[in-house]
């Protein structure tokens, strides 16, 4: 046995190692399928079936709207994860709590037909789904040693693209068809019990209960991890990324449609699942092996930045070549870069936690970056497209954004 960073007590066996990191990489990998087929193929189809003219500001708007409730709902559940007592431990209530959330909502988004419906689904769809993710992501800091938080960070990492595929792959098969979202809740669901049970989390006893604190203290001890210079950085770079990330994973299925020249055979959605599996295998690939090289190096920050210049160069190749295959190009560098990016930079994010005894609270802080992201990258996409020339002029922000987050990580300092 030994001692992650809070002092819980793990399981140091190969097969405790086996265990946990592939049920870190299942638990991961059905929240990014329900995830990704919703924001990627589902939401996107539904708004433009519901007006085709207005799909850009509409999809923008909503997915705006969404990931507010995300920035306000993953600390939250991480500080009540943090806080939460009893027989079951800190994070299975909410693990378990947050899938049976996710599978009613995606049951309610399924019968919807008007903008305020689906705005409100996605709504109840990201505080449950960062329910969830709150209390997943903090297994790694409470159970897995620093020695190999690098692994898994590759199996976090990992799930991305298995989820990318998958999702994409089962929302392309249920598009205009309901029983897709039902699919998509009954897997989360059943991945959640699976984890829990195989993972039993260490009881809690009454007497570890936070103690009462005023609002404003509260308010104060829950963005203080972000006066740390080294976590700043860190959660700043983030920020950055998922922005350049996000402004064109967004768009996609509409930057096939109406920017790349594609072949007449090819419809966009065939285009965005056939780009997306060439994509994601080099995601995989480049995840797997970026967590383990960082581990067996000890170096995070020089990875981090390799792999957000390699994404700020993938974004000029279909501004460059606006074709299937400069699209296809560009799919696999980026992914190439991004896979690396997150599975470094979440190794990253756990050695700059400045307080042991809220670790679930201030990853929910750190991973307010992907969920402000999520906010302004819509909104920042629909502006470029609409008045700042096109989708052309969204590929080069994208760049410079990634440039942006290759270089703030150098701010980092207590972490090589």
């Amino acid at each position: 046995m030994s001692k992650a960073t809070d002092g819980t007590f793990v399981s140091s066996g190969y097969g405790w190692l086996a265990r946990i990191m592939l049920s870190i990489f299942a638990g991961n990998t059905a929240m990014y399928v329900v995830n990704l087929a919703i924001l990627q193929v589902l939401l996107p189809t539904r708004v433009e079936s519901l007006d085709s003219v207005h799909k850009v500001e509409i999809l923008g708007m909503v997915t705006g709207i969404a990931a507010i409730v995300a920035i306000i709902a993953n600390p939250l559940a991480g500080m009540l994860s943090d806080r939460t007592v009893g027989k079951f431990g800190r994070r299975t209530p909410w693990i378990v709590t947050g899938a049976i959330a996710v599978f009613a909502t995606l049951a309610y988004m399924a019968e919807q037909q008007t903008v305020f419906g689906i705005v409100l689904g996605m709504c109840l769809l990201q505080a449950s789904m960062n329910t969830y993710q709150s209390a997943i992501f903090a297994v790694v800091p409470d159970r897995v040693p620093s020695r190999w938080r690098g692994l898994a960070s590759s199996m976090m990492g990992l799930a991305f693209p298995a989820g990318s595929i998958v999702g994409t792959a089962i929302a392309s098969r249920f598009v205009g068809d309901t029983s897709g979202y039902y699919l998509l809740g009954g897997i989360m669901l059943a991945t959640a019990i699976l984890f829990v049970l195989l993972n039993p989390d260490t009881a809690v006893s009454r007497g570890a209960k936070a103690s009462r604190v005023s609002l404003i203290v509260a308010v104060r001890q829950f963005f203080s991890a972000l006066s740390h210079r080294d976590f700043f950085w860190v959660f700043f770079s983030r920020l950055m990324m998922v922005i350049a990330f996000m402004s064109l994973a967004g768009y996609q299925f509409y930057l096939l449609k109406d920017f790349i020249k594609l072949p007449e055979d090819v419809s966009p959605t065939q285009a965005l699942v056939s780009i997306n599996i060439f994509a994601m295998m080099a995601m995989a690939a480049s995840t797997l092996l970026g967590g383990v090289v960082s581990d067996w190096l000890g170096k995070r920050r020089f990875l981090v930045f390799i792999s957000a210049m390699c994404m700020s160069c993938a974004a000029v190749i279909p501004f460059i070549y606006p074709t299937y295959n400069g699209m296809l190009a560009f799919g696999i560098l980026n992914s190439l870069g991004f896979g690396c990016y997150m599975a470094v930079d979440a190794a990253l994010a756990t050695e700059v936690l400045p307080d042991p005894t809220s670790q679930a609270r201030d990853l929910g802080i750190m991973n307010i970056a992907s969920a402000a992201a999520q906010v302004v990258s819509p909104l920042i996409a629909s502006l470029i497209i609409v008045h700042l020339g096109g989708y052309a002029s969204l590929l080069i922000c994208s760049a410079s954004f990634a440039l942006l987050s290759a270089l703030s990580v150098y701010g980092v300092k207590g972490v090589k």
